[in-house]
């Protein structure tokens, strides 16, 4: 009769370590989601700040290229409009 109380204790205090140690995981596994969360939101305000100065590049890049282009008209017709081409 007292070994069966004896081990009903034994049990009763391995199950209760164990779910001691469950609860510190879950714990643990709770800190790193919001962590992982907070990087998240960052990455995800790097990435659209990078969309918008992708954005951003294209049209530059348009209006150089626009201007060169412009340049380039005026480089070669200027001899036709002095008269020497």
């Amino acid at each position: 009769m007292e070994a069966d109380k004896s081990h009903s204790l034994d049990e009763l205090e391995a199950q209760r370590q164990y779910a001691n140690d469950l609860e510190n995981q879950i714990e643990a596994l709770t800190q790193k989601l919001q962590s992982v969360d907070a990087h998240y939101k960052k990455v995800h305000i790097i990435l659209a700040a990078l969309f918008n100065c992708k954005g951003t590049i294209i049209i530059f890049i348009h209006k150089v290229s626009k201007y060169y282009n412009s340049m380039m008209e005026l480089t070669f017709a200027a001899p036709i409009l002095l008269g020497s081409g």
